[in-house]
């Protein structure tokens, strides 16, 4: 690819890369979003209830957070849910479970 810039104008190069940064960008979250809803999914169809938590909560100085759930369930299927993140993570991505806490998230808010 660098090869394909020889002979180009300063201002051509820049041009290009800036280009090919902002597709390598767009690619990397689509793959990011299309991991999101692959957690989502799967734990939603454990759940009885799946809550999106929105945070920019970093978890190590060198890991991102990559999804915040609040999750509904009955107790049996906790080691349901660890099973599930177990397998899906590993090497790459990395899991922290906590609680129990009492359901405030879930519950609807109604006027009176």
């Amino acid at each position: 690819m660098e090869s394909s810039y020889a002979g180009k104008s300063a201002g051509l190069n820049y041009l290009f890369q800036g280009r090919i940064k902002d597709k390598i960008n767009d690619l990397a979250y689509k793959e990011v979003y299309r991991l999101k809803e692959e957690f989502y999914d799967t734990i939603g169809g454990v759940a009885d209830d799946t809550k999106v938590n929105e945070s920019s909560i970093m978890i190590k100085e060198e890991k991102d957070l990559l999804l915040s759930l609040s999750v509904l369930i009955d107790e049996q299927k906790i080691t349901e849910i660890e099973d599930i993140l177990k397998e899906k993570t590993g090497k790459d991505f990395s899991f922290h479970l906590a609680g129990p806490f009492p359901p405030y998230s879930f519950v609807e808010n109604e006027s009176i």
